[in-house]
């Protein structure tokens, strides 16, 4: 078997930012991924994806910024690793050095993630966060989903946007659907940022939708996990709010 993937999440994989100055911001020229998520997609024939990431400095004064990786979860055999400015190997985690980025200004081309299938299909999952070299507390971060799926198929290689939450955010309920080529999902588990389980579901193979109630859960944010029997996974990320 050239895969092995769990449907679980270790450690911390979003930051709240409401209780801290943010001097940084992170976006790919259009979008603003602050604190956010990003797919990115390909098949085991893939050589190397890679995640581009250009930071911003929000403030009026130069901030000396650091760069470091957290695997969240991380398919057996894959290789991934991170540049900031220079690139460095799969065992280290955090830049050595610092990047100075003026006021006002957008770091382009210092951040690139890149990782490497090594032909293993399922979904690897990498937290980057950029901090203020002088106030570590000063972050901002990026979870991004490197999918895989087989070659020439592209069954879970699958826009996120395919799978719909209604609603989302949530209040006391839930409904999941999703597109026919997911339908050898048997699974679908919801995963508070902790990495705890905290809701189990089975699905029979075929279905497209299921409702959960989430009365019982904190509000706050959480992974929808979607699997198979196989070990592949996909993710949509869910809000419950009240």
């Amino acid at each position: 078997m050239k895969k092995l993937y769990v449907c679980f999440v270790w450690g911390l994989v979003l930051v709240s930012t409401a209780s801290m100055s943010q001097s940084l911001s992170l976006n790919n020229g259009t979008d603003d991924f602050s604190n956010d998520t990003l797919y990115v997609f390909g098949t085991t024939d893939s050589v190397l994806l890679e995640a581009h990431i250009r930071v911003h400095n929000e403030t009026e004064e130069d901030v000396e910024v650091m760069a470091k990786k957290t695997e969240v979860s991380v398919v057996q055999n894959s290789e991934n690793t991170f540049c900031w400015g220079a690139c460095f190997p799969p065992f280290i985690f955090e830049s050595p050095t610092a990047i100075k980025i003026a006021a006002n200004a957008t770091d382009y081309n210092s951040f690139i993630g890149d990782y490497s299938a090594n032909e293993n299909e399922g979904t690897t999952v990498i937290r980057y966060t950029f901090y203020n070299a002088a106030n570590p507390e000063d972050s901002v971060a990026l979870v991004v989903f490197y999918q895989i799926g087989a070659a020439g198929v592209k069954d879970w290689a699958v826009d996120p946007g395919q799978i719909k939450l209604f609603p989302n955010p949530a209040n006391n309920q839930v409904e999941i659907r999703f597109p026919l080529v997911l339908t050898r999902i048997t699974k679908v588990n919801i995963l508070a940022i902790t990495g705890q389980n905290v809701i189990k579901r089975s699905l029979i193979p075929g279905e497209q939708s299921m409702r959960i109630n989430l009365a019982q859960i904190p509000q706050g944010h959480y992974f929808i996990c979607l699997s198979d029997e196989t070990g592949n996974a996909h993710y949509r990320k869910l809000i419950i709010s009240r």
